[in-house]
């Protein structure tokens, strides 16, 4: 019988599927880490550490996090941002095409195609 929280099935777990045996650890950066936090906290049996880079623990101000964004801050940078998606051509793991297929179907959004086949982010000179 497996646990359910949250309408999961704690006993299926894991990476595409698959059931994980031993606890790993997780490392989250920016807009990723409230999300490893909140498993983190609703799986602690399968996170050995936690690792986070450049992130919070939340965005939005709240009763036990004075230090977040108001809803009108909040409101205010979604209405003047704009997308734009960043690829580098040569990326042997997220063939380019993903990011223009991101790009094409973001209202308003533009692509840049940046030479080189790093993985990251800096274009060869």
């Amino acid at each position: 019988m497996h646990a359910h929280v949250g309408g999961v099935d704690r006993g299926h777990l894991g990476c595409h599927g698959r059931r994980w045996i031993e606890p790993d650890g997780i490392m989250a950066a920016d807009d990723a880490g409230p999300t490893a936090i909140l498993f983190a906290a609703m799986h602690p049996e399968k996170v050995s550490s936690l690792v986070l880079v450049n992130t919070s623990a939340r965005y939005l101000v709240g009763d036990d996090y004075p230090i977040g964004a108001s809803p009108e801050q909040v409101d205010a940078l979604v209405a003047i941002m704009a997308a734009r998606g960043l690829h580098v051509t040569g990326n042997p793991f997220v063939r380019v095409t993903h990011g223009r297929y991101i790009a094409d179907h973001i209202a308003g959004a533009d692509f840049i195609e940046l030479p080189g086949g790093d993985v990251g982010f800096t274009p060869e000179a």
